[in-house]
């Protein structure tokens, strides 16, 4: 088994675990994306667990495919009518053509892989050009993480995962580095926000202007992206 891969895919399984007892309003991240995200032919679900946002957007693409490192959750996801695939993006390029997909998504996955320079470089491969991408990372930069680095000496943990260290997460980013890594990759973003904001309340303030920046760059816990492929 390929390094890392079985603590990995336990991750997803315990994503899978949380996904299952979903209520409206508990998964701020799919929702978002499942809000955000245009109708089209295809979307690729990276990183997706049991299907979960497959079965939000159902009736907004012709077919939802997926790829997760576990194969417990390319099952469930199979038996949500997600056409799901094990990938392991630590080893593996993704098995579809290039240009193959409107949209794709990758929530709460970037900061897991080995090398998220060659995983950006395959989901712009996969994508069409003017197809968009939405993704999610943590943000390093949230006033409580700055707090807890800067005033309490503690370097702020990204997941309450306990089983590894700060659940696995291998990169942290800020706004900043991820937007030029996506430049760095033939993306343009279009839209961000932050998202698990505290207090929760600013989660329903509009993202306009200046009030979204301060949102996305200094409150929300983890900083969500909508990008678009350009032309090379």
């Amino acid at each position: 088994m390929p390094l890392g891969e079985e603590h990995f895919a336990k991750i997803s399984l315990r994503k899978h675990d949380r996904l299952s007892n979903y209520t409206p309003g508990s998964n701020l991240r799919v929702e978002a994306a499942a809000r955000i995200l245009r109708p089209g032919q295809r979307l690729l679900d990276v990183g997706c667990a049991d299907g979960l946002l497959g079965t939000m957007v159902c009736s907004q693409f012709g077919e939802i495919y997926g790829v997760d490192i576990s194969e417990r959750a390319v099952e469930l996801a199979r038996q949500r009518g997600v056409k799901a695939y094990k990938v392991n993006l630590n080893v593996d390029k993704l098995p579809f053509d290039e240009g193959y997909f409107d949209s794709v998504a990758c929530l709460g996955t970037l900061q897991l892989v080995y090398d998220p320079v060659f995983v950006l470089s395959e989901l712009h491969r996969v994508l069409r050009t003017g197809g968009e991408l939405v993704l999610t990372v943590a943000n390093m930069r949230t006033y409580r993480r700055i707090f807890k680095l800067v005033i309490l000496g503690d370097f702020p943990k990204t997941s309450d995962d306990i089983e590894a260290y700060d659940g696995g997460t291998l990169h942290y980013f800020c706004y900043r580095n991820l937007e030029l890594l996506l430049r760095n990759s033939g993306f343009q973003v279009n839209f961000r926000k932050g998202i698990f904001c505290r207090p929760q309340i600013l989660e329903k303030i509009p993202d306009w202007k200046w009030i979204g920046k301060i949102k996305a760059e200094f409150i929300g816990a983890e900083i969500f992206v909508r990008a678009v492929k350009v032309a090379a």
